[in-house]
């Protein structure tokens, strides 16, 4: 792959992060800086310096019409939502008008135009896709963080323990068997039931939800092993230990989850959980580990061969600290290729069930929610392109990103 492919791919993904953490800046209806009664204010910034400038009304146009001594805005000057009235449905290219102080209209300034143009309801297209940036984005890396952990963690204890490397007593295997429905119900499943209404139109809380579901899944199933060893002890039979064929169950968990056409089955659960930010990742999450656990898998079947490991384990150093400190780092190269297409698969998935009506809230903005505003008014063209390159672009550059990594 030419270099020059790669270079875009960086750039390119650079820009779209960079967008994705300082929306609130690139889009805004206030200067960053202005020169207001002799006094620099950074309106953009602060509550207080916005305050201290006088304005009619708190609002995108008034800002625009107020007289600054000296002014740097942002980007995009406007917010997405916020409706110009003057400009409703106008392409990039078209003329774009600007009413002033006494009501005349004049051409649109420069420093104020759409850029991308606006929809049919008068809003700007540039800061719908900044901050569709953000949210397809985060959809994608967060899902994928969660697809990640559960791939990496069964795809090494699959290799790693294959089927006769773990033992464990009778007592803990009823024990997990027992409590890993309580645990699956009460950790992740009763939860996104009732996700809270703030988690439905953003990702503040999302890395919280999603610990606390962690933390309580494993404590659960923490709590029914430590009940039922402490009733083993009392039943001989139970103490007895028996090999966990690790390999044999997670294969055919993998394969058994590949075999369910993966479109048809997040269409079913994103229905049942009601287009929610948060239940889309859950979704994603636990669908895509498996690519990640057969990559995974296959390296570390192969690690677990070589003649450091078993020298290692022949001088007894405990099995977690091969496991993360000698072959974990030695699985990343492969781990990252898996990782990325499945970001870019992520955030395709979120744009083809939003274009569907089927992701995200409808509220709630991402590239496939602006795609599909598109495809409802596909006379007014630059709603449907102007996504869709930046979806493109963005994919591409995931897979030439990918493509780095295989190579490596």
């Amino acid at each position: 792959m030419p270099k020059v492919f790669t270079y875009f791919a960086w750039i390119w993904l650079s820009l779209v992060i960079f967008t994705a953490i300082t929306a609130p800046i690139l889009c805004n209806d206030k200067p960053w800086i202005v020169k207001y009664e002799d006094k620099i204010l950074f309106p953009a910034f602060s509550i207080d310096d916005a305050q201290k400038i006088i304005t009619n009304e708190n609002s995108s146009t008034a800002w625009k019409k107020q007289t600054f001594e000296f002014a740097i805005w942002p980007l995009c000057t406007y917010f997405p939502g916020t409706t110009d009235w003057e400009n409703i449905a106008v392409s990039p290219f078209d003329k774009q008008n600007f009413k002033t102080n006494n009501n005349r209209n004049t051409n649109m300034p420069f420093k104020f135009r759409h850029w991308l143009g606006t929809n049919h309801k008068g809003e700007d297209v540039l800061a719908a896709i900044i901050y569709g940036c953000r949210n397809s984005l985060s959809i994608g890396v967060f899902s994928m963080i969660l697809a990640g952990f559960i791939g990496v963690f069964l795809g090494i204890i699959a290799g790693f323990y294959q089927n006769q490397g773990m033992l464990i007593s009778n007592a803990a295997l009823a024990g997990l068997i027992l409590g890993i429905f309580p645990a699956l119900f009460y950790g992740f499943i009763r939860p996104s039931i009732l996700i809270t209404e703030d988690l439905a139109y953003g990702l503040n809380n999302l890395p919280i939800s999603l610990i606390a579901g962690l933390s309580l899944f494993v404590s659960i199933l923490g709590l029914f092993i430590l009940i039922v060893n402490r009733i083993g002890k009392y039943i001989p039979c139970l103490n007895k230990k028996v090999a966990i064929p690790l390999d044999a169950i997670i294969n055919r968990l993998t394969e058994w989850m590949n075999t369910i056409p993966k479109l048809f089955l997040i269409l079913i659960l994103a229905g049942i959980f009601n287009k929610t930010a948060t239940g889309l990742i859950l979704i994603l999450g636990l669908i895509q580990w498996t690519g990640i656990a057969r990559i995974v898998r296959a390296e570390t079947l192969s690690l677990r061969q070589s003649n450091w490991i078993e020298s290692a384990i022949s001088l007894g150093i405990s099995e977690f600290r091969i496991i993360v400190r000698h072959l974990f780092p030695h699985i990343i190269p492969s781990f990252m290729v898996v990782f990325i297409l499945g970001i870019a698969s992520s955030i395709m998935a979120e744009s083809a069930l939003s274009f569907l009506g089927a992701g995200v809230p409808d509220d709630w903005i991402s590239w496939g929610t602006l795609a599909a505003d598109g495809k409802s008014h596909i006379e007014y063209w630059w709603l449907l392109a102007m996504p869709g390159i930046f979806l493109f672009f963005t994919l591409l550059s995931l897979s030439y990103l990918s493509d780095y990594y295989r190579h490596k």
